[in-house]
């Protein structure tokens, strides 16, 4: 005999269950914390009493990528900020550290994210482009991509991809102070 009410309770338990299996998450990010080898090339390759200033990142046309993870949700890489807040944060903080950082330098560079992609499936990375257009003709352009371990669960592999993305921008920013223009940024 075929008991309904014990069918619709299955049904229902089933419905929930797959309900909170599909719920969407969102991971979180840690904030940014300072090179020190970043900081110490900053500190070689712009000259004493020579500052630079941020004046602006944003994201080049059609360079925002999803930031969708799997069918977790979106990540929250800038602990809270935007991406390109997050960014113009990081490279204040290292050109602060450095003493090369003043809001009002003359010298103000202007940041344009190029790319910005990364996968989770194995190999695991992040892929960040930058384009640094100072107010002088020194101009230039840098790629970094960051390998991080991934994970086979969705929220592990995410979770890997947040926890990297502090690591991909340290990256991204010693191609910044690794290019030969570089040191052609500070005021002179």
């Amino acid at each position: 005999m075929f008991n309904s009410s014990v069918f619709k309770s299955n049904h229902i338990l089933l419905a929930l269950t797959a309900m909170l299996l599909m719920a969407c998450d969102t991971t979180s990010s840690i904030p940014y914390k300072a090179s020190t080898e970043n900081v110490i090339n900053m500190q070689s390759k712009i000259a004493d009493g020579s500052k630079v200033g941020i004046s602006s990142v944003t994201f080049a046309p059609g360079a925002q990528s999803s930031m969708l993870c799997r069918a977790l949700g979106d990540l929250d890489v800038g602990a809270g900020k935007t991406v390109p807040d997050y960014i113009k944060s990081a490279f204040q903080e290292e050109l602060f550290m450095a003493q090369r950082y003043d809001p009002n330098s003359k010298t103000q560079l202007t940041i344009e994210i190029q790319e910005l992609s990364f996968s989770t499936i194995s190999p695991a990375y992040w892929d960040i482009g930058l384009k640094m257009s100072p107010n002088n003709p020194n101009g230039y352009s840098v790629r970094v991509r960051h390998n991080f371990k991934t994970s086979f669960s969705a929220w592990g592999a995410c979770k890997n991809a947040v926890a990297a993305f502090g690591g991909a921008v340290q990256s991204v920013i010693q191609e910044v102070v690794n290019h030969p223009n570089f040191t052609r940024l500070g005021d002179t």
